[in-house]
């Protein structure tokens, strides 16, 4: 049984804690976007706040036209072909890459009559609620208080934390909904509203990010497998519908511009202009970033040369992907392993500097370590270097710790919160596919938060005659600090 949480003491660490996650964030928001608005915008950022703008403006999702090399190449081909969207009285087609959640989410806030910075205040009180949802979350998977308040800890003070929330990116409301949900869905006494309340939190975030798609259906499968019985059954499948009405529907809408029965083109897209591209320009032994444009429109190329008697584009880009991935196992494979190693350590230095206001430039200490030539030593930037060595060293720690709770979570004998855990942090990785980013494992942070914590507070062994993980209520819920502390 999970250790009842009653001391004043927790509830002050636990109180301290957010009142630290809350004036980190702020604190950066006040130094860096709240001095220039524009400091929030990263690459993405505008495409989401024209398509905010358009709904605002004109109750439509969608652009006028098409921005970035992938999009405005695949815009050409297809119109090309007769493929486009018809426009609408305001010329704007039907967005079918990015799926409209973040944008509501912009466009709703801006529509209470507040600025577009007011986004930004927003999120960076979603990401100290985030930080109160991981403790609760840790508290019902571990039962340890120990380790709850330190994985609360380890996402208050991680930097990429800090970051998030002060940038017009999908992540920041993308990582609450995402906490949301596993929050409603580890609840120690499953009931119908927090089924549904998972599943429609999890459907949201789906409309926000279309990775969220396979949550859902783990969670519920989780929580079936968990305690198996017919009233854990109908909970799951209620989380289930709950979870996929929200993307079903926008798909239905997308079925109907023309574009076919799915959520978005998110995935078709970056498995041919970015795993594919990778992978060709790893096997030709060049740079990653300086030759991608080439191999774009070399992409561009293949998809009009391929294209069969009838087929459509994104059908096509989808099949191309494919075909070349199975091709080239080995190669994937190696491309994904490189990536899964830079997804691990990556620091966003360059994002603070430009929350900043700052212009970044590469340490060129991996140069210098390459070439071993003196003048290119004394040319890094040895104070930049030492803070990126530093962030990466601090996520290679908390990977080190991750991995030290896995084997303590299963040494205890806690089989489904490890298994949830693991199979979480696994999905997200995968998914980021060769973009291997820290960007992309915002939403592992607090997974990894909750297994470094165990390893350093590792909880009870679960009982051998129970099912494995099969945690209680505490015995008086009332004591429970969390209502108070939050």
């Amino acid at each position: 049984m999970p250790t009842r949480l009653s001391a004043s003491s927790d509830r002050v660490w636990l109180a301290s804690i957010l009142l630290l996650a809350g004036l980190l964030r702020l604190g950066l928001f006040a130094f860096g976007p709240a001095q220039e608005p524009n400091r929030a915008y990263q690459a993405d950022s505008r495409r989401y706040v024209v398509l905010a703008n358009n709904l605002l403006d004109y109750s439509s999702f969608g652009k006028a036209q098409e921005d970035g090399l992938v999009h405005q190449g695949l815009a050409q081909i297809r119109a090309e072909r007769g493929e486009l969207e018809p426009a609408d009285a305001h010329g704007l087609r039907p967005e079918l890459f990015r799926t409209p959640g973040y944008s509501v989410f912009i466009a709703a806030i801006q529509a209470l009559g507040l600025p577009l910075i007011a986004v930004l205040l927003v999120q960076c009180l979603l990401a100290v609620a985030g930080v109160w949802l991981l403790y609760d979350i840790t508290w019902r998977l571990t039962g340890s208080r120990k380790a709850s308040l330190l994985a609360a800890a380890i996402l208050a003070l991680h930097p990429a934390d800090w970051v998030a929330p002060n940038t017009l990116l999908s992540e920041p409301l993308f990582c609450f909904l995402v906490l949301l949900g596993l929050w409603a869905a580890v609840r120690t006494t499953p009931n119908s509203l927090s089924s549904a309340g998972a599943g429609l939190a999890l459907g949201a975030a789906v409309l926000v990010r279309p990775i969220a798609i396979a949550l859902g259906p783990i969670l519920a499968i989780w929580q079936f497998a968990r305690r198996p019985s017919w009233h854990t059954l109908a909970l799951a499948c209620l989380m289930v519908v709950a979870n996929l009405t929200p993307p079903l529907l926008w798909a239905a809408r997308n079925s109907r511009t023309g574009a076919g029965f799915n959520v978005s083109t998110v995935p078709p897209i970056n498995a041919l202009y970015y795993t594919v591209a990778h992978m060709r320009l790893a096997a030709a032994g060049k740079d990653l970033y300086h030759d991608w444009p080439a191999a774009v429109a070399q992409l561009h190329d293949d998809v009009r040369a391929n294209l069969q008697p009838g087929e459509k584009v994104f059908p096509a880009v989808r099949r191309l992907a494919m075909q070349e991935i199975r091709a080239h196992p080995l190669l994937y494979a190696s491309v994904m392993t490189q990536s899964m190693l830079k997804l691990s350590v990556d620091h966003s230095l360059p994002m603070v500097y430009d929350t900043l206001g700052l212009a970044y430039q590469p340490t060129g200490l991996g140069n210098a370590l390459l070439t071993g030539k003196a003048a290119d030593l004394r040319a890094v930037n040895w104070p930049l270097a030492a803070c990126a060595a530093g962030w990466m060293a601090w996520n290679s720690l908390l990977l080190i710790l991750a991995l030290v709770g896995t084997v303590r979570l299963c040494l205890r004998r806690r089989y489904a919160s490890l298994s949830l855990l693991l199979i979480l942090c696994a999905y997200f990785a995968f998914a980021t596919q060769t973009v291997g980013l820290e960007r992309f494992r915002w939403p592992i942070l607090g997974l990894q938060a909750v297994l470094a914590a165990v390893s350093l507070f590792p909880p009870r062994p679960a009982s051998p005659q129970a099912k494995a993980d099969k945690s209680r209520e505490p015995a008086k819920p009332a004591t429970h600090p969390i209502p108070q502390a939050a």
